[in-house]
């Protein structure tokens, strides 16, 4: 079965039930003719047509399922825009076409809010919260280097990078991109889509910051299964503060690195650790 076959045999089943939609073709109109041919087209490719005409208008009737009334002012217009110009075989695969690249279209506009929303679930924005609480005691030197989808910092901007990176994969694929704007939607697991697992983290990011000359490199993120992690790295070599660091109860201490001891980090330990900084400097 060919592509156009495939797409054609989605649209059809529509009940043989469907009375007849009577709609008139005028400038207030247009849109709304448009879409009832879009409906027709999606049933069926090729109808037999008949056209009852008198003085005024012609009356186009497509089987028993739509009848449009065209003014005979606005005949010409009606008679090219839909290749119907007398009784008899009419074909509407350039208009199922046309209604099958609206609704691509109308999906791959979808995305990008769906995107955007997604990343302004509870999680992400406790993540952001975290991080503006870190530079609030800390400061920010610079960013690190992280391999995340989209980074806190350059948000927007990589959000739209990432819809590109989206589209050109799946923008001509209806299947998968209705997949991926559900899966986003319902925040399903998003590692059945390749482009996904070319990064370590969905969110996050990697600061440097230094006080009182000591460097410390703040990582907050979320991975492919909404699991938010953090973690402070200090130098190796600071050793007496990294054993200070070791007899709090709020964190745990893996070699030079520091995880908090419950969901994230807070104020307490923000401030135990620049007393504790202060303590081994002074």
């Amino acid at each position: 079965m060919s592509t156009y076959d495939l797409i054609e045999s989605i649209f059809k089943g529509i009940s043989e039930q469907t009375t007849m939609g009577d709609i008139s073709y005028l400038p207030s109109t247009v849109g709304a003719v448009r879409s009832s041919m879009f409906s027709i087209a999606k049933m069926q490719s090729d109808w037999d047509v008949e056209i009852i005409e008198n003085d005024k208008e012609k009356k186009v009737c497509f089987g028993d399922y739509l009848s449009v009334t065209v003014p005979t002012r606005y005949w010409d217009e009606f008679s090219s825009t839909y290749g119907v110009s007398k009784s008899g075989k009419v074909s509407l695969k350039n208009l199922l076409r046309e209604a099958i690249d609206e609704e691509f279209q109308r999906l791959r506009d979808e995305l990008k809010p769906a995107l955007t929303k997604f990343y302004e679930y509870d999680d992400f924005t406790t993540l952001e919260n975290q991080v503006d609480l870190w530079r609030s005691f800390f400061g920010i030197v610079r960013q690190e280097k992280i391999k995340t989808a989209v980074t806190i910092h350059n948000k927007e901007k990589d959000i739209q990078y990432l819809i590109s990176k989206l589209l050109k994969v799946y923008g001509d694929d209806r299947g998968n991109l209705e997949l991926l704007i559900s899966a986003l939607e319902e925040r399903k697991i998003l590692s059945s889509f390749e482009i996904f697992n070319e990064f370590d983290y969905l969110y996050g990011t990697k600061l440097l910051a230094i006080y009182k000359r000591i460097p410390i490199i703040y990582e907050g993120t979320i991975d492919i299964d909404y699991q938010l992690s953090q973690s402070i790295a200090v130098d190796k070599k600071e050793t007496e503060l990294i054993d200070r660091l070791d007899e709090l109860s709020n964190v745990v201490v893996v070699k030079n690195v520091i995880y908090p001891n419950g969901p994230v980090f807070n104020k307490g330990f923000y401030r135990s650790l620049k007393n504790l900084i202060k303590d081994v400097i002074d």
